[in-house]
């Protein structure tokens, strides 16, 4: 979402993405993913998302 400004997503997406961004730093520089994949993954198995 950082390159599609000046649009703005929805509350749904934006709830979501803050809660994203809480738990990884976004993407600036080449660096292993799975670690952020993991802690998403965790945070969706414990429902911390709400969905």
């Amino acid at each position: 979402l950082e390159y599609r400004a000046p649009l703005r997503p929805g509350r749904g997406v934006r709830l979501a993405y803050e809660k994203v961004r809480a738990l990884v730093p976004p993407l600036t520089q080449d660096r292993p993913l799975s670690p952020d994949i993991q802690k998403i993954a965790e945070a969706l198995r414990l429902d911390d998302f709400g969905i």
